[in-house]
């Protein structure tokens, strides 16, 4: 240590010390730690300095890992439910699998109960219309699946079938009546289940969930919801019209044959579905063009497919119309968004 670093330590002693005697000994030792701590640390000493950082920054990564997995698992606070959460918050899971007591149990349906139109839970796939005076009808209206009458008595629903469905007279069934015990369940869905041993001609085999179709009710409100964030795409070239389609937002049904020819139905509270008009449609690279009884109309049309819930709803394909010429008062550009369920 030269003279000038012992001046620095003489000088820090008395600053120290209050200006008391100081001894050789106390100027050695004093330089003795002032160097230690102007060295640089010794080799094992950095190894323990880098191991204790390392250490510290795996702990702070490992909490900011599991803050991010926490914020990717839960939504944050105030997100609003997804359509498909809604819809399994309503509607009760795994229905076709319970006992069979619980399977219908719920209010004894009245006949103004089973007036209207509905769709069947999946995996199955169907579309029902009941209208006022006990006439069904399932698959599309002009050419359904099966139709004929029914009866109610108490809990059992008794369908017969007719000639103008096509399963009863290829199965050699027409005339054949199907009674069904049934409840309108706390969910609001409609439970049927058959009391015979004959499926034959039924929409899914032995039971039958039926979810309420129209404005208002958890799988027209999934429809509309999802329609709004589906990826829609001009459709290409000439479009298969064919099919039965729902409006999720106002509850109308739109009945296409394979030739384009339709109907259009703006209520269905009538004793006898009545079609509020009909024409004929066509359309080619993303436009279309369609018939009705007052004169025509024109626009875009665009296609797009609607995700099913698992459980609850198939997915569907859908179509969305906007005019630009209308001399129509059908309303059939009015919907947007038509659903094709069947």
């Amino acid at each position: 240590m030269n003279e000038r670093d012992e001046q620095r330590v003489i000088e820090a002693l008395r600053e120290l010390t209050g200006g008391l005697t100081v001894t050789e000994q106390d100027i050695n030792t004093a330089a003795a730690r002032l160097k230690i701590r102007l060295e640089p640390p010794s080799p094992r000493r950095r190894l323990v300095l880098l191991a204790a950082a390392v250490a510290a920054v795996l702990a702070v990564g490992l909490v900011i890992s599991q803050t991010i997995d926490r914020d990717d698992a839960a939504p944050p606070a105030g997100t609003p439910p997804s359509p498909a959460d809604s819809l399994r918050a309503t509607l009760q899971a795994d229905a076709y699998t319970l006992p069979s007591a619980d399977f219908t149990a719920g209010a004894t349906p009245t006949a103004q109960d089973l007036t209207g139109f509905w769709l069947l839970r999946a995996p199955y796939n169907s579309p029902m219309f009941v209208d006022g005076n006990g006439g069904w009808s399932m698959g599309t209206l002009t050419v359904p699946f099966g139709h004929g009458t029914s009866r109610l008595a108490a809990d059992t629903w008794t369908r017969r079938l007719d000639d103008r469905g096509n399963c009863a007279p290829d199965a050699g069934l027409v005339g054949f009546s199907q009674p069904w015990r049934t409840a309108l369940a706390p969910d609001g869905s409609l439970r049927a289940e058959l009391t015979i041993d004959n499926t034959t001609c039924t929409a899914a085999e032995g039971r039958e969930v039926w979810d309420r179709a129209g404005p208002g009710s958890p799988v027209a409100d999934y429809l509309f919801a999802t329609a709004q964030d589906a990826d829609w795409q001009p459709a290409s070239g000439p479009f298969s019209w064919e099919g039965l389609y729902l409006a999720p937002e106002t509850g109308h049904l739109l009945d296409v044959t394979k030739d384009g020819s339709y109907r259009y139905y703006d209520t269905l509270t009538d004793p006898r579905l009545v079609a509020a008009d009909r024409g004929e449609l066509e359309s080619a690279r993303g436009r279309m063009t369609g018939s009705c009884a007052a004169g025509a109309f024109s626009g875009s049309l665009e296609t797009a497919q609607l995700p099913g819930v698992d459980g609850y709803v198939i997915p569907h394909d859908a179509i969305r119309i906007a005019t630009t010429t209308d001399s129509c008062a059908s309303g059939i550009a009015e919907q947007g968004v038509w659903v094709n369920v069947f």
